[in-house]
């Protein structure tokens, strides 16, 4: 099984789960500056975004996260291996991070989310070495202050959740500063797991439905991520299947 797919021109790792996590692990471990990243359907619509598309080009691994990636690449004569995305691994990465003493810290949301989400984790992650956060609507004159704040408590990976595409251009434009650090761009993970959004139940997961229960909790916002962007999403791929288009790697 190859363990890397062209993915219209972007290095998608066709890793499982758990082979995810142990690659993040062992890196945080050894300290090597990683930059992580995952990519849904509504991510492929964005590649038009070259601002984006070659930032996912600065990313270590990039991940399949939903049905939607495992329906392209099936058109384009490859097969995923597991639905990696950010949401699933997230609890099984932080008792990781419990177990190897691994320290993080999170980035991302409004100030009430990130700080609400930090107090559930201590409570759920007794052993969890937290050594900051911050929300992610930073001016452009206090960025520094906060890539120097974040440099001082030298954390072993950095949560950064500010959607696609903004987290991971913040993440390729900043990498340099965190040469220690394991960087993972986790999108809205951080209302799920604050209780600001509610996930969707298991048995929709398991079918993978859970896109049709996020629009039903919140059809205004994500009404053309979904009605729309769904079936621009399969006319991209099978035009790209059909016509090529980014292919290199």
């Amino acid at each position: 099984m190859n363990n890397i797919i062209n993915f219209m021109g972007i290095r998608l790792m066709n890793y499982t789960m758990s082979e995810a996590i142990d690659s993040i692990v062992d890196k945080a471990n050894r300290r090597s500056s990683t930059a992580v990243a995952f990519i849904n359907a509504d991510c492929v619509n964005k590649f038009n975004n070259l601002k984006y598309y070659k930032s996912l080009k600065y990313m270590d691994y990039i991940f399949a996260d939903g049905i939607g990636i495992k329906i392209a690449s099936m058109i384009f004569g490859n097969s995923v291996r597991d639905n990696v995305n950010g949401t699933d691994m997230f609890p099984f990465l932080l008792e990781r991070c419990e177990q190897c003493d691994l320290s993080v810290y999170f980035y991302g949301a409004d100030e009430k989310t990130v700080n609400k989400l930090v107090m559930n984790l201590s409570e759920q992650y007794k052993e969890l070495d937290i050594v900051g956060h911050h929300s992610g609507y930073t001016e452009k004159n206090d960025e520094a202050k906060l890539i120097k704040t974040i440099q001082e408590k030298k954390p072993q990976i950095i949560f950064v959740a500010k959607g696609a595409p903004l987290q991971e251009e913040w993440m390729s434009q900043n990498r340099d500063h965190f040469p220690d650090s394991v960087m993972i761009g986790v999108g809205g993970l951080f209302d799920f797991y604050s209780g600001r959004i509610k996930r969707a139940p298991k048995i929709l997961r398991l079918v993978k439905l859970e896109w049709l229960y996020r629009l039903y909790c919140e059809p205004t916002r994500l009404w053309r991520r979904y009605i729309l962007g769904n079936p621009i999403f399969l006319l991209r791929v099978i035009y790209h299947k059909l016509f090529g288009g980014k292919n290199e790697v």
